[in-house]
């Protein structure tokens, strides 16, 4: 009765281990995505200053040209 029960524990504690194993491995695969995302939202966000920096340059060119008329 021990030797069955103390298989059982043996089993459940591999299958725990196992689990545990997978969940770190998950955890390291979000991070890295994390990381990627940052990386691609930060280069966005200058893209982003970028060409709106450069459609108010235009608005304004487009204004002057406007009023020379």
């Amino acid at each position: 009765m021990l030797t069955t029960e103390l298989h059982d524990v043996r089993i459940q504690a591999e299958i725990s281990e196992k689990a545990r194993r997978a969940a770190e491995a998950e955890v390291r695969q979000a991070s890295e995505i994390i990381s990627q995302l940052t990386a691609t939202n930060s280069t966005l966000s200058i893209s982003h200053k970028k060409l709106a920096t450069e459609h108010e340059q235009l608005a304004v060119n487009i204004h002057q040209q406007f009023c020379a008329l």
